[in-house]
């Protein structure tokens, strides 16, 4: 464009509010039962007192409102046009007249949200979920996102490998030899499986569908591994 004396409109979209980012703690319990959680951050939002202009402006006499300043150097063929931010208004385009005392001219405030959301059933720790227009705004009233990642909350019973529920039981090796019947606490209620006599403490035991739910899949498992643990003292009988 330099080289051929051309010039084209430049129009740019007003700026975007800047995107937040949260970590919220949830349970293993919370995730299963898609439980409803509630967050409170702080957001910069529009000032209502100046509507987002920030107060009373000039326009800025020395970038003539643009903000930016040309250098052109070189000669009629060959010229180097070098941008830079203009000192007189800090990039702005105009200069204050009046500004606006709530928002000190920035035409955005910070303010304090609650938000509400649903965990769905498929979240896994680390994911994040995106929520549009709860992010920052901007003065010009366009908002960000808000992304939301999830942090789980150790758990005394359980551990999660993929949608796996993996629960750890400890037996006597009188038991593995003749047999029990082990009692889980799960969420959805007890939840009983039998090991037989002479059992392998290395098997992997398994009650389908009772592991983390999925949406449009199969549920995963709950795997139950066994440990031994010996008794102190052998009774007679």
């Amino acid at each position: 464009n330099s080289f051929f004396n051309q010039s084209r409109d430049n129009h740019t979209a007003p700026p975007a509010g800047r995107d937040l980012n949260l970590r919220v703690e949830v349970s293993l319990e919370d995730i299963y039962f898609s439980r409803e959680k509630k967050v409170k951050y702080s957001r910069r939002k529009k000032c209502f007192s100046c509507n987002g202009t920030g107060g009373e402006w000039n326009r800025c006499g020395h970038c003539k409102g643009s903000g930016r300043l040309q250098m052109v150097t070189g000669n009629s063929f060959f010229r180097n046009i070098q941008t830079t931010v203009c000192p007189s208004c800090n990039g702005k385009g105009k200069t204050p007249i009046h500004l606006c005392n709530p928002c000190i001219g920035e035409g955005v405030q910070t303010q304090d949200q609650v938000f509400k959301f649903k965990l769905p059933k498929d979240i896994r720790p680390g994911q994040r979920m995106t929520y549009p227009g709860f992010g920052d705004e901007s003065p010009q009233g366009n908002q960000g996102n808000l992304f939301v990642e999830i942090k789980l909350n150790d758990n005394s019973l359980f551990t999660v490998e993929g949608k796996d529920l993996i629960y750890r039981a400890t037996i006597t090796s009188i038991d593995l030899l003749l047999g029990t019947e082990i009692t889980i606490p799960h969420f959805d209620g007890a939840a009983k499986i039998t090991i037989p006599a002479l059992g392998d403490i290395n098997q992997t035991y398994m009650l389908r569908g009772k592991g983390m739910k999925e949406i449009g899949e199969w549920n995963g498992n709950l795997l139950v591994k066994l440990k031994i643990v010996n008794p102190k003292k052998l009774t007679q009988e």
